[in-house]
Parts: structure tokens; C-alpha cells; sequence
């Protein structure tokens, strides 16, 4: 039977090589969260149409959700095309809206001026 100090032990050792881990993957997400509302809140509106949304497997196994967007910017010749991406383990209620999405639909869009592919739908910024 192991004794307490034993029991304390290893749980520390534990939570010494899990917490560097967790704080570096809440990190990349806070950090990605942040981007997106900073697009949301100083980009540039416009309607968009979605192109396609597609569930692909992703680099490790897991799904994707891959949402692409097609956008006219003043000054493009061309309609700027791009994907938006969100893993299966994304928040639920994001990825119940991008499930909602359907081919043809309108939806509202902020893009950045300097760099018109980076762009979040609005619904989709939490």
C-alpha cells in the first residue's frame, strides 16, 4: 500500500510534466480566440458566399471542419478565396454553426485590409 507522501509524490510529478503542457495548448487557443476577435473588431466588413463546407481528416487522425469562403475586396481584381478551419474538439456551439452552413449562403465576414485572406466569420468569433 502506498503512503500518502508517495500518493503526493507522484501526483506532483504528475501535474510538473501535464501543466507546461495545458498552459502552452490554452495558450494557443486564447491566442487564436484574441486574433479573431481583434479581425472582428478593426477589420473590414463584407458578405461573403460559402463555397463548401467539409469535414476532412485532419494531421492527426482527428476531424476538420474546413469552411471555404469566397469574398469580393475593393480594389482585387479577383474574389479572394480562403478556408477557415476548426478541429472536431473545438468548442460544440462553433461547430454546431459551422455544421449549419450550407453551400450558396451569405454570410457576414470581417477581413483584414492589409491581408484580405485572413478572415473570420462573424457567427463563428466566440
Amino acid at each position: 500500500m502506498k503512503t500518502p507522501i508517495e500518493i503526493g509524490f507522484a501526483v506532483g510529478l504528475i501535474a510538473l510534466f501535464v501543466s507546461p503542457i495545458a498552459i502552452i495548448a490554452i495558450g494557443g487557443i486564447r491566442a487564436k480566440r484574441d486574433d479573431e476577435r481583434d479581425i472582428l473588431t478593426h477589420g473590414k466588413a463584407v458578405i461573403g458566399t460559402v463555397i463548401a463546407v467539409d469535414e476532412v481528416k485532419g494531421p492527426r487522425g482527428g476531424p476538420i471542419w474546413k469552411v471555404t469562403i469566397e469574398y469580393i475586396v475593393p480594389d482585387q481584381p479577383d474574389p479572394v478565396r480562403t478556408e477557415l478551419m476548426a478541429p472536431e474538439i473545438a468548442w460544440t456551439k462553433t461547430i454546431k454553426r459551422i455544421q449549419d452552413l450550407n453551400p450558396g449562403q451569405k454570410v457576414a465576414l470581417h477581413y483584414r485590409e492589409k491581408w484580405p485572406s485572413l478572415a473570420v466569420i462573424d457567427d463563428l468569433v466566440s
